[in-house]
């Protein structure tokens, strides 16, 4: 029986996709599907392609850049008889053309170090929205029609809301066993006019579904795109953000609150990666 789907979106390097796919463990009870995305169509319509194949009882999803480590199959041992709806692990990462140690790893552990359990599960699920380092049922994603956004960016953060707003039990396991690649040619890197409306959009539905459940967290960096565009004088960008995040329910009021506290919510934000080393920017 197939227990554990372990999705892969490609569009790059065969090379690296090569060594993700030798890095998963060969075992019965495990089944790899690699969705090739020839027209970039985006990992969000690859994912959506894989969970439609996927016959196991849990969804892993990876990039084609990253790989696991060998503990990754102890781990799966560990996972096979458990029943939560999600289950979340840790990983590091490394940049890609050295080899050195990377800060993109560092917000996941952060979470799973901290000793404040309801802390920890709070912000696994509802800060932690990279759809990696997560064995997720298959049928809570069908139970509730979970899809990811098919957009140039972001299109994980409104799926892993959804995923820990539905989730009854959730479990963590703090070792390391997947590996996050941090290289220039990342498509979360890139940017254009679009991406930061998707972000703006994306991150505004994540806001708003989180309301809806009364859950009391706020995404700050739905306001990102907008302020940059105000920074460097592109107010019709700034325009456009704005109007995305009324689109999504927003009223002018709630908007002018979390533009005023916004500066507070960086400064916030920078205490906290410059203590964890994530403005070592390798």
């Amino acid at each position: 029986m197939t227990r554990f789907s372990i999705i892969i979106p490609h569009r790059g390097s065969e090379t690296l996709l090569n060594r993700c796919v030798a890095s998963i463990p060969k075992r019965d009870d495990v089944e790899t599907i690699v969705i090739i995305d020839e027209e970039g169509r985006g990992a969000g319509w690859a994912r959506n392609k894989g969970l439609a194949q996927a016959t196991g009882n849990y969804v892993i999803f990876a990039d084609s850049d990253d790989f696991f480590h060998p503990c990754f199959n102890e781990l799966l041992d560990k996972l096979k008889d458990e029943t939560a709806d999600v289950m979340y692990f840790n990983a590091d990462s490394i940049v890609l053309e050295s080899g050195e140690p990377s800060w993109r790893a560092n917000h996941l552990n952060r979470i799973m170090h901290s000793t404040d359990t309801a802390w920890r599960e709070r912000h696994l699920r509802y800060y932690f929205t990279e759809p990696w380092c997560k064995a997720i049922r298959l049928s809570l994603i069908k139970e509730h029609c979970i899809q990811f956004s098919e957009t140039r960016i972001l299109n994980d953060i409104y799926f892993s809301t959804q995923v820990g707003i539905f989730a009854k039990e959730i479990k963590a396991y703090t070792e390391k066993c997947y590996c996050i690649r941090n290289h220039a040619g990342s498509t979360a890197k890139l940017s254009s006019d679009d991406r930061k409306l998707d972000a703006t959009r994306e991150t505004a539905r994540a806001n708003m579904l989180l309301r809806q459940y009364g859950v009391n967290h706020h995404h700050s960096r739905m306001l990102r795109p907008m302020v940059s565009a105000i920074i460097h004088g592109r107010l019709s960008l700034a325009r456009q953000c704005w109007k995305e995040m009324r689109d999504m329910g927003y009223s002018n009021m709630r908007l002018t609150y979390y533009a005023i506290r916004y500066p507070y919510d960086v400064t916030k934000l920078i205490a906290r990666k410059t203590q964890s080393g994530e403005w070592n920017k390798k």
